[in-house]
C-alpha cells in the first residue's frame, strides 16, 4: 500500500448524531478506514429532524476523520437553516425560548416534508444530494481525494459521485445498503418515480467504478440484470459488529426478570417484514401453553409505524413491551440479556437480496435466535454454521408455533446458555471489513491512475484526447 494516506470523500445521508441501523455501516468504514492507510471526510446531512438520533455514536470517531454537515434543499435541510437564521438574531434568548425554536423548526420541517408527495421529485433527498455536489467538488479538491464512495440509501445521494466522476474524473464507488429496484420495499408511488429510479440504477451499474453489496445475492442479481457488469466490478463485503460493544460479559438476570421469557426483535417493521406473523405465533403459543400467559415477553425495541401499530390487538398487551428507539449501546443490551431473538427477512424475490444489518450483533450477542428467513441463501448458510439458531419447519403459523416452543423448552433446561461464534464473526469484524475496502479503493485508485496515464500518453501522441478515454 502506499506510503501517502488515501483520501476519500464518503457521502452518506445519515450519519451521527442520526441514529439506527442505516448509519452503522458508514460510521464503521469512517471509524477504521484511518488505520488502514485511507483518511475519510464524511459528507451527510446537516439537520436532526429524523426520527432515530443517537449522538453517543459520534464519539466513535477519531479525530482525524472531518465531518461536514451540509442542511441542503430538502425539507429538514430548509427547516434548519431558516431556525438557524432566526436563532442567529436571537442569540441572547433564554432556555425556553430557545426550545420554542427547536419545536418551530420541527413543525416547519413537517409543514414542509407534508408537500412533497405531490412534489415533482423522486425522494426528498434528491434535493439534498442537488445541493450537495459544489460542497462535494470544494471537498475533493481540498483534500485532494483520491476516490469518492457515496453509500445509500436514499439512492439519490450516488448523484454526488456520478456528479464527481462526469466533472472532476475522480473513481468512484457505489456502496449499495440495499438493493434499488431490486427491494422489498421498492413501491414508487408514480409511474414516472418507477422510470426514474430504473433508469438511475441503470447509470450507476454502467459508470461507477466499483459496487459494494452487502450480500453475494444482491451481487450477482445486478450481474443478471446487467450483463455487461464486469465480476470484477461487484464486491461483496457485509455488514459488522464492533467486538468492544460484546464485551464483558453480561451477569445474569436475576429476581422477577430471570422467570420470564423474552423474546426480543431490535429494529423496524414494515411493508413485507410485518409485525403480524410474529403476533399471531405468540398468540398461538400461549393459547397452547396458558400458563406461561405471564411469564412470555415480546420486546419490540425501534419504532413502529402506525400501519404496524395497528396490527397488536388489546389483548396483546400482557406480552408486548413497546420499547421504542432507544441508543445502539442499550439496543445492543437488550440483544445480549433477551432469551431468544427474532430475525426475519421476507421470504421473496426481494427478501432474497437483503440482510439484515443486526444479523451480525445477533450472532456476537451469543443467544438463541429464532429465524424466519428465505432458505438456500448466504444468510441461511452463516446461521446454520454457526449454530443456535432455530429455523421452522415452514413458514406457517403451526410451524413458527412449534418452532418457538421448541426455543422455549432449551431455555427451560439450560437458561444460560451462550454460543460462542466468534470463530464464524472474525471476518465480520468492522475493523476487518474496513481493510478489505481499504484494498479495493486502493486497486480502483490504481487502475483509475493507469488509465488516466495512458490517456495522457496518447492525448501526447495525438492518437486520443482525455475526453474521450474517460
Amino acid at each position: 500500500m502506499s506510503a501517502r494516506k488515501r483520501h476519500l470523500l464518503l457521502a452518506a445521508y445519515h450519519f451521527p448524531p442520526m441514529g439506527g441501523s442505516g448509519v452503522q455501516r458508514p460510521l464503521g468504514f469512517a471509524r477504521h478506514l484511518p488505520a488502514a492507510a485511507w483518511r475519510p471526510t464524511v459528507l451527510c446531512a446537516g439537520h436532526e429532524q429524523y426520527g432515530a438520533l443517537d449522538p453517543s455514536l459520534a464519539a466513535e470517531l477519531p479525530a482525524s476523520v472531518r465531518v461536514e454537515r451540509l442542511a441542503g434543499w430538502e425539507p429538514a435541510g430548509w427547516a434548519r437553516r431558516i431556525a438557524r437564521g432566526v436563532r442567529h438574531r436571537r442569540a441572547k434568548l433564554d432556555v425556553a425560548a430557545k426550545a420554542a425554536g427547536a419545536t418551530g423548526e420541527r413543525r416547519l420541517y413537517w409543514m414542509l416534508q407534508s408537500s412533497m408527495p405531490d412534489a415533482v421529485v423522486p425522494e426528498p433527498e434528491w434535493l439534498w444530494a442537488q445541493s450537495a455536489r459544489g460542497a462535494a467538488r470544494k471537498l475533493v479538491a481540498a483534500d485532494r481525494a483520491d476516490a469518492v464512495m457515496t453509500s445509500g440509501g436514499p439512492f439519490s445521494v450516488h448523484l454526488i459521485g456520478l456528479h464527481l466522476q462526469r466533472r472532476m474524473g475522480i473513481p468512484w464507488i457505489a456502496d449499495w445498503r440495499d438493493p434499488l429496484v431490486g427491494n422489498f420495499a421498492y413501491a414508487p408511488r408514480r409511474p414516472w418515480i418507477d422510470r426514474y429510479w430504473r433508469r438511475l440504477e441503470r447509470t450507476i451499474v454502467h459508470r461507477a467504478n466499483l459496487h459494494v453489496v452487502t450480500c453475494p445475492e444482491h451481487g450477482e442479481d445486478l450481474k443478471r440484470r446487467y450483463p455487461r457488469l464486469a465480476s470484477n466490478r461487484v464486491m461483496t463485503l457485509t455488514n459488522g459488529y464492533e467486538p468492544h460493544d460484546f464485551s464483558p460479559p453480561l451477569p445474569a438476570r436475576t429476581g422477577p426478570a430471570a422467570a420470564r421469557f423474552t423474546i426480543a426483535h431490535v429494529g423496524s417493521f414494515y411493508r413485507q417484514q410485518s409485525l403480524e406473523p410474529l403476533l399471531e405465533v405468540i398468540r398461538a403459543w400461549i393459547a397452547m401453553r396458558p400458563a406461561q400467559a405471564g411469564a412470555v415477553r415480546l420486546a419490540l425495541i425501534g419504532t413502529l409505524s402506525a400501519e404496524q401499530r395497528r396490527l397488536i390487538q388489546p389483548q396483546d398487551a400482557t406480552f408486548i413491551e413497546e420499547r421504542g428507539y432507544v441508543d445502539h449501546a442499550t439496543a445492543v443490551r437488550e440483544m445480549r440479556q433477551a432469551e431468544l431473538l427474532y430475525l426475519t427477512a421476507p421470504d421473496s424475490a426481494g427478501g432474497r437480496l437483503c440482510v439484515p444489518a443486526k444479523s451480525f450483533e445477533y450472532l456476537a450477542s451469543g443467544r438463541p435466535i429464532l429465524a424466519t428467513i428465505p432458505g438456500n441463501t448466504w444468510l441461511r448458510g452463516l446461521l446454520e454454521r454457526s449454530g443456535g439458531t432455530t429455523f421452522p419447519a415452514d413458514q406457517t403459523t403451526a410451524g413458527l408455533v412449534a418452532a418457538l416452543d421448541q426455543c422455549h423448552l432449551r431455555w427451560k433446561k439450560s437458561p444460560h446458555a451462550h454460543w460462542d461464534r466468534s470463530s464464524e464473526l472474525e471476518s465480520f469484524r468492522r475493523a476487518a471489513l474496513a481493510g478489505r475496502l481499504a484494498a479495493a479503493l486502493e486497486e480502483v485508485v490504481k487502475i483509475s491512475d493507469a488509465r488516466d496515464a495512458s490517456a495522457r500518453r496518447r492525448d501526447r501522441d495525438g492518437e486520443l484526447n482525455w475526453e474521450e478515454a474517460a
